[in-house]
């Protein structure tokens, strides 16, 4: 089996969303305004370490959120929508401002880099780092970004 942080939160969580979710292969149809605003962030940070580029992460966050299709949501959740894609590039425009000073201090950017550790011969433990970067004198740092939502979220 492959275990992921994700997937042992959730276990740790629900067991039994765990149970349909990573046995059964039984996922959300809908995607929610937080999982939206914490993927265009994703995305916007991603962008930006791969393109030195603020207004082409812009640019992709802003779509991100134009392609969500609105008509999932209930007509007093579009606010919502808005409220949280003005919050969303706000918070990635600070970002980029706060961290432009890595391009500085590092030299190469890995970003969504994949990992894999084996725990034992039938259990490996998986994800994904954000971003990996390099200095100059060769040591890799780990930056990981964690979004996440305000206000009550209902399901």
């Amino acid at each position: 089996m492959k275990f992921s942080h994700s997937s042992i939160s959730k276990f740790r969580v629900c067991p039994e969303l765990y149970n349909l979710q990573y046995i059964q292969g039984i996922r959300r149809r809908i995607a929610t305004i937080p999982l939206m605003v914490g993927r265009a962030v994703h995305q916007f940070i991603e962008v930006f370490y791969k393109t030195r580029d603020v207004k082409l992460a812009e640019k992709m966050l802003l779509a991100d959120f134009d392609s969500f299709d609105k008509a999932l949501l209930d007509p007093d959740k579009l606010v919502d929508l808005e409220v949280e894609r003005t919050r969303a590039l706000a918070m990635s425009l600070a970002y980029a401002e706060r961290y432009a000073t890595d391009f500085d201090q590092y030299q190469k950017f890995l970003t969504e880099f994949h990992s894999e550790m084996e725990l034992d011969t039938a259990n490996t433990y998986e994800g994904y780092l954000d971003i990996l970067m390099q200095d100059a004198a060769g040591d890799w740092w780990i930056k990981e970004t964690k979004t996440a939502a305000s206000g009550t979220v209902n399901d």
